[in-house]
This record gives C-alpha cells, sequence and structure tokens, in this order.
C-alpha cells in the first residue's frame, strides 16, 4: 500500500470525525492547525488539511465537480498499511468522500 493519499471529503472533516468514529479509534484533533491523528498502538493515519490556494487543477476540479467540502493529506505510518485500509474504509462508509492515492493519475482509490 502507497504510504501518501489525498482525502477527499465531502464533510468537514475537523468538525464530524470524533462524533461518527471516535468510540472506535484514538483520535486527536488540532483544528487551528488542520492536523488530524488516527492511532492505535504505534500504528497511525495523519490527516493535514490542504488549504484551497495549494490545490492543483486536477484536485480543484474534482473538488467543484463532485461538490466536496475539504482535501486533506494523508500519511500512513510505517506497518500500518492493512490497519490504515480499515480506518480509510471506515471513514468513507460513515462520512462519506474519497481517498486516492497521491499519485499522477490519483490511484488506488478508497471509496
Amino acid at each position: 500500500m502507497i504510504k501518501d493519499w489525498l482525502y477527499f471529503s465531502k464533510n468537514d472533516l475537523l468538525e464530524n470525525i470524533c462524533d461518527k468514529l471516535s468510540d472506535s479509534y484514538d483520535i486527536e484533533v488540532w483544528k487551528e492547525s488542520g492536523v488530524i491523528e488516527i492511532s492505535k498502538d504505534k500504528l497511525s493515519v495523519d490527516f493535514e488539511l490542504i488549504e484551497e490556494k495549494r490545490w492543483d487543477e486536477i484536485c480543484a476540479s474534482i473538488m467543484k465537480d463532485e461538490d466536496m467540502h475539504s482535501l486533506y493529506q494523508v500519511t500512513v505510518s510505517k506497518d500500518a498499511d492493512e490497519w490504515a485500509a480499515v480506518v480509510m474504509q471506515a471513514i468513507c462508509n460513515k462520512l462519506g468522500g474519497r481517498f486516492c492515492g497521491d499519485t499522477e493519475d490519483l490511484k488506488p482509490v478508497v471509496e
């Protein structure tokens, strides 16, 4: 699994993630800096909000065309691949949106 992802969010993840997932995961949110850490033992999935002025043309087009709310850079910690896949799928199931590999073709995709 790749370590760097983009998360296209239909919801304000910073506001909603604890309500939807805190019963299943350890979650820390730093709203002022736009950072979220979901962790278990030494595994983590980290989110950092990408400001609109930093979106490239492809991301901006997806955000507009699909009525997405926020874009996050997502990093998966070492050895967390299987666990991160479960976390990403849980986020998509409960909050919508999708994860795309931070690659030229935005693949693979988790929805």
